[in-house]
């Protein structure tokens, strides 16, 4: 389909907690006085809320576009900006339909990666372009247009996130068409550094300058001010299981193994391999309060550790 739909639900309140506010979005073609808002439109992932409106990456009429969007008054964009022409038609992208692409803040500055090989940023306070970039995987040949997704070589994963992380000015990229780590200069769009990571899966964070990447094989950290490595050696460890999370300068990863690592984020050391309760194979975490939850393909589990920090317990 060229069209789905971006629901907001209710969390406040007594009676409507839980129940559909609004839908944006729909199939195109229907009565126009019963037609959704924005029908016809194709939301490329979640938005994000800034200054009490939305900020969303959407497909309209075969054009990506940046969308604004009053939550209080859904029915009407508030501004919009076209991007680039998203060339082939989002219903026969299976990648990029399915993958999900969402935009990033910092100073002013919204950048929008497209998924269809450019990264755009847009000034805010002046609601104009503010610089692009074509970004060049590993695999392209300059002058030709990026590729989509394709099997990776043997030996190598696709990052499976290609949102940008914006750290001390400067933006991080994971473009899914390749194995390379892309870092520019959010004033201008000028490339910093790149770096390849062929068993790259996603960029966890970036803490004191240091952008930690997490692999099929290992968790990596390189320095964020010129892409040379920050730890002597990359920390082996099996696959992951999904994301982790950072506290007070640690990773906190799951692995496959049913166990969660935790990896000092100033030196590159393995703290703990812990088994979970029940051999549990943990889903992407978050810490709340003294607990982690976990959530998993059909399940929900929360472990509590221990003050330390380094022994994980079931609860």
């Amino acid at each position: 389909s060229r069209a789905n739909s971006l629901v907001a639900y209710d969390i406040h309140g007594d009676r409507r907690v839980g129940q559909r506010a609004w839908t944006l979005g729909g199939p195109a073609g229907g009565d126009p006085l019963f037609e959704n808002p924005l029908a016809g439109t194709f939301f490329l992932g979640a938005p994000l809320p800034l200054d009490g409106q939305l900020y969303c990456l959407a497909e309209v009429n075969g054009e990506v576009r940046l969308l604004v969007i009053d939550p209080g008054h859904p029915e009407t964009v508030v501004w919009s900006q076209p991007l680039t022409d998203a060339g082939l038609p989002i219903d026969q992208d299976v990648s990029r339909r399915l993958s999900g692409t969402t935009v990033s803040h910092a100073d002013g500055v919204m950048v929008c990666p497209t998924d269809v090989g450019y990264v755009i940023a847009v000034d805010l306070t002046q609601r104009s372009l503010l610089w692009g970039n074509q970004y060049q995987s590993s695999n392209n040949v300059p002058g030709r247009p990026v590729p989509r997704p394709r099997p990776a070589p043997a030996g190598q994963t696709r990052w499976i996130d290609s949102a940008a992380t914006i750290a001390d000015g400067k933006v991080l990229l994971t473009p899914r068409t390749g194995s390379d780590v892309v870092c520019l200069n959010l004033l201008d769009g000028s490339l910093a550094w790149k770096k390849t990571k062929p068993d790259g899966l996603y960029l966890a964070g970036v803490v004191d300058g240091k952008v930690l990447l997490v692999g099929a094989n290992t968790v990596q950290a390189l320095s964020l001010k010129d892409g040379s490595a920050a730890w002597k050696q990359p920390v082996v460890l099996p696959k992951p299981s999904g994301r982790g999370f950072i506290r007070n300068g640690r990773l906190y990863l799951p692995l496959s193994t049913a166990q969660m690592a935790v990896v000092d984020i100033a030196t590159g050391s393995l703290l703990a391999r812990t088994n979970t309760p029940g051999d549990i194979v943990p889903g992407n975490v978050i810490a709340i309060g003294d607990a982690i939850l976990s959530q998993g393909i059909d399940r929900v589990d929360v472990f509590a550790f221990s003050m330390d920090e380094k022994k994980v317990a079931g609860r």
